[in-house]
């Protein structure tokens, strides 16, 4: 089925619809985000030692969700979460899977100090990257990239495929749609095409 990307705007309006008319709450869709984005880890890119990126808001709580799922897995994990001003250096080419949630669709403008330096030392590592929702540094208001910008392996985008994520795959890599919750009733009401989850909390779009 092809879905029609939304704008971070459109995305938002939904997201709100969905919370007011159908009783899904923010908590729960971050919730539902988070087993998305671990179980495309899990069966998708192998690894051992994984680095979970979390930044501010919604993002970086999918990212903290991602990351106490895969403890649970036996995974080991090291969390950085750079607005909370830790100090820890980080050895970028010491892991197997870097998980981006720096920036979900809210991001406005290029991404700025420290953003934009551990984007570019994500994508100088060499690990393989796994963005949540979008890769840091698209713009999914205008579909643009912004710099620097996340190159990522795969890409878990939540709920419905956001502007810009099939003019960029060099950015994206492969592509999946996380389940939120969100019931099907509610994206046909507002004119969307319902994806087909069939009871799996993500599907492939490439």
């Amino acid at each position: 089925m092809k879905l029609s990307p939304l704008t971070a705007t459109e995305m938002r309006a939904f997201e709100e619809f969905a919370v007011e008319k159908y009783g899904v709450t923010i908590e729960s869709m971050m919730k539902r985000a988070g087993q998305a984005v671990f179980e495309v880890a899990i069966k998708e890119c192998p690894h051992k030692n994984v680095l979970v990126v979390a930044g501010k808001g919604n993002n970086g709580g999918d990212a903290l969700v991602v990351a106490e799922l895969l403890k649970k897995e036996g995974i080991k994990v090291t969390v950085y979460q750079p607005y909370k001003e830790q100090s820890d250096k980080i050895d970028w080419g010491n892991y197997d899977l870097i998980i981006d949630g720096l920036f979900g669709f809210s991001l406005k403008g290029n991404p700025r100090v420290p953003a934009n330096r551990i984007i570019e030392e994500m994508n100088r590592s060499g690990v393989p990257i796994l963005s949540i929702d979008v890769p840091s540094g698209l713009d999914a208001e205008t579909g643009q990239l912004m710099r620097p910008a996340i190159k990522a392996k795969y890409t878990v985008t939540l709920g419905m495929p956001k502007v810009g994520l099939d003019t960029h795959k060099d950015h994206v890599g492969k592509l999946f749609l996380g389940n939120v919750g969100i019931p099907e009733n509610a994206y046909l009401e507002i004119g969307l095409p319902a994806p087909g989850f069939f009871g799996k909390n993500y599907i492939p779009l490439d």
